[in-house]
């Protein structure tokens, strides 16, 4: 799909996954778009159309979106990681919208809490329609930080590797809501245990991809040794 937009000289390129419950955006350079990214223009259009309403989003790195959130007048709600999890949170705190990382978006309605693939890809359209420029214009401020994307690595001992994980950045602030959550002002990471494998998934996100480099390389080493 990167490669036919750019041969088709397209505004954008659209992909779900297998089953249409997620959906993906490429810009008209061919490039994927982060589904935080996303996130972030639809807490934009949203709280546009409901000024005030709470937004909901997983806990993994995606700072821009808080970022959104704030910047539009919004009170975040922070989820675990799963479509389950988001949608019952979403429901019971009345946030009008919630999306994942991993490219879930969700709208609160009368009839329910559905994911919303088609009303998404409607919602982008409507908004590069008015927008007097490409899409990767538009999408430029957003990119503000540099992600790691998630990283899983196979571990025997998951709770030991996670206690070794806090001690070394114990001076980091620290949120247990989905394995662990460790900030600093400069990069912020989230490791947290596969439900269903022997597996750690690292996500990291830093202000300048040197950094997100660095600390990437750093964090996956101790969870590997």
């Amino acid at each position: 799909l990167c490669k036919k937009v750019v041969e088709e000289k397209a505004d954008l390129g659209i992909a779900t996954d297998g089953d249409g419950d997620r959906i993906f955006f490429i810009d008209d350079k061919g490039e994927p778009v982060e589904p935080g990214i996303t996130r972030a223009i639809l807490c934009k259009i949203f709280l546009r159309e409901n000024p005030g309403a709470k937004i909901a989003y997983d806990i993994r790195p995606g700072r821009i979106t808080l970022d959104s959130i704030l910047e539009n007048g919004s009170t975040p709600i922070v989820t675990r990681v799963g479509h389950s999890l988001i949608k019952e949170q979403a429901i019971r705190e009345n946030a009008i919208f919630a999306g994942e990382s991993s490219g879930h978006f969700f709208l609160n309605m009368k009839e329910g809490c559905y994911e919303i693939p088609l009303i998404v890809t409607l919602k982008i359209l409507e908004e590069l329609s008015g927008f007097n420029g490409k899409f990767s214009d538009y999408i430029l401020p957003y990119k503000k930080y540099f992600h790691s994307g998630e990283i899983n690595s196979r571990v025997e001992n998951i709770e030991e590797k996670i206690k070794e994980i806090k001690e070394k950045y114990q001076d980091g602030q620290l949120n247990e809501l989905d394995g662990i959550t460790i900030e600093y002002p400069d990069y912020w990471f989230n490791v947290r245990a596969s439900n269903t494998e022997p597996l750690l998934r690292l996500n990291l996100e830093a202000k300048t991809k040197e950094l997100m480099e660095e600390k990437r390389d750093e964090i996956l080493n101790l969870i590997r040794k």
